[in-house]
């Protein structure tokens, strides 16, 4: 707080925010709006942290096809293709050891340096973003993170919150998802999940999350923004864009599953396996499995007296 114009009511209103995103996402662990007072004056964590501004432990997975431009165009996947445009990973450097700061513990440097790393390589400014998932793993860190991704002059991170910069209607939509904070934090999984949000985003495809400014049929060049570290230390920064040769329109995955999965969630059923799997490559989980045998039943002992008797 000493190094920022950033007060606990900016952070608790970052965390609301999210809770409030998260009320539109289907795959959001948690889906409860809250405000910045509830946020306040929520169960605590720590001295400082309430529950609201901190992510839960979640379980999950996330997966991710990579193909080339010639591939792309030879099975016609033009109107589902979205591209890395840039993509940065650093570590702690000295910095980490030398300034002995709370908010480089945070892994603030390192995040600043791939940033800067994937703007070059992009040659894109903060300015060219429209969205943004970044790694809130608590309120804190979502601001923080502002001021390392240049998205403010350093230490006025709280002008974003205060301009409502970072959500729908401003500068960026940052973590329409919800973030970690109510999306979840299933460790591996979440750098990947983040660029799962950001893919429907750039294909028109996240329904209540849609943020209209990067739909393909706005007539605009539109680049998003993943940001995700782990400390101790690494930090990602991936820039995505629709790439020239992209064609909107045609059938995509939302034909062969039935449903839109940008923003529907349903569970996997056989039905949905049969959908999906190679009808050439031979793999023993493709078939059904034999049914399992009948189990005996066993009766349930009722009371103490009949589980010592056993």
């Amino acid at each position: 707080m000493k190094n920022t114009e950033a007060t606990w009511d900016h952070i608790a209103a970052i965390a609301a925010k999210n809770h409030k995103h998260s009320v539109n996402n289907p795959y959001s662990q948690f889906r409860n709006d809250m405000t910045t007072d509830q946020v306040l004056k929520d169960q605590k964590i720590s001295d400082l942290l309430t529950r609201g501004m901190c992510c839960p432990t979640s379980n999950g997975g996330a997966a991710a096809v990579l193909a080339s431009e010639a591939f792309v165009k030879k099975h016609s996947l033009q109107n589902q293709a979205i591209e890395i445009l840039s993509q940065a990973v650093t570590t702690d450097d000295t910095m980490l050891y030398d300034k002995r700061s709370q908010i480089e513990l945070t892994g603030s440097n390192m995040s600043r340096r791939a940033a800067q790393q994937a703007f070059k390589e992009a040659s894109l400014t903060p300015s060219d973003i429209s969205v943004i998932e970044l790694h809130d793993c608590f309120a804190p860190n979502e601001l923080l993170v502002y001021d390392a991704l240049g998205l403010c002059k350093p230490g006025e991170a709280s002008k974003i919150v205060d301009a409502k910069d970072n959500t729908y209607g401003g500068k960026w939509v940052i973590n329409p998802s919800g973030g970690l904070l109510s999306k979840g934090h299933p460790l591996g999984a979440t750098g990947l999940g983040m660029l799962f949000y950001l893919v429907c985003q750039l294909r028109g495809i996240a329904g209540p999350l849609q943020v209209d400014k990067v739909k393909p049929d706005s007539g605009k060049a539109a680049y998003c923004l993943a940001h995700n570290l782990g400390l101790g230390g690494s930090c990602s920064v991936s820039i995505l864009g629709r790439p020239d040769f992209y064609k909107p329109g045609g059938k995509d995955g939302r034909s062969r599953l039935g449903y839109e999965y940008g923003f529907m969630c349903k569970g996997i059923t056989e039905a949905c396996v049969e959908k999906v799997k190679s009808r050439k490559a031979f793999s023993a989980f493709a078939f059904k499995p034999e049914p399992m045998p009948p189990q005996k039943k066993v009766k349930a002992p009722l009371n103490n007296q009949a589980v010592a008797k056993l």
